[in-house]
């Protein structure tokens, strides 16, 4: 049985380990010299699909000025232009160039490769582990880790426990 100190346990050992990937798959981004907020915005961006300000504002949880300095940033850069309908430019969308359409592949292909080198040294077992916590983690990612962990069964918290190890793997790998 799975007890609150194991629940905090995993919670101390799985939040380092998160953010040494993160920093991990930011350094990757890093080569092509975009920073990591510009590479979020490139990739809430799809292909032909435009947002406007206030869009991109409320999915990515950002404030407004900042974000609007991204999106100037990017345009200088060539990799989003901008589609003014009126003369509030809040109404103002934007949209991948085709340039930004490559490096928002580019990087996401870098990104994903780095992962999926870690994830050749796993077995099968592992490998089917760390699916289903990440299944569970993308449950949780719009809650406060502990409070979605304890709404687990205990075969789900099991899961989680456990590919922690398999995690701190491929953050090592």
């Amino acid at each position: 049985m799975i007890g609150a100190k194991d629940i905090e346990a995993a919670i101390a050992d799985l939040l380092p380990v998160m953010s040494r990937m993160l920093r991990n798959l930011r350094s990757i981004t890093g080569t092509r010299e975009l920073t990591w907020s510009q590479v979020a915005i490139l990739s809430r961006l799809r292909r032909g699909e435009a947002m406007t300000l206030a869009a991109l504002t409320r999915a990515e949880d950002a404030k407004l000025q900042p974000l609007e300095s991204v999106l100037v940033e990017l345009e200088e850069k060539g990799l989003v232009r901008r589609r003014s309908f009126s003369a509030y430019r809040r109404q103002d969308s934007f949209v991948l160039t085709a340039e930004g359409c490559r490096t928002r592949f580019e990087v996401r292909l870098a990104k994903h490769g780095s992962i999926m080198d870690a994830c050749a040294e796993l077995t099968t077992a592992e490998l089917e582990t760390l699916i289903s916590a990440t299944t569970l983690i993308g449950l949780a990612k719009h809650e406060w880790l502990r409070a979605a962990l304890a709404k687990l069964t205990s075969a789900e918290q099991e899961t989680l426990i456990s590919a922690v190890d398999l995690i701190r793997h491929l953050e090592n790998s």
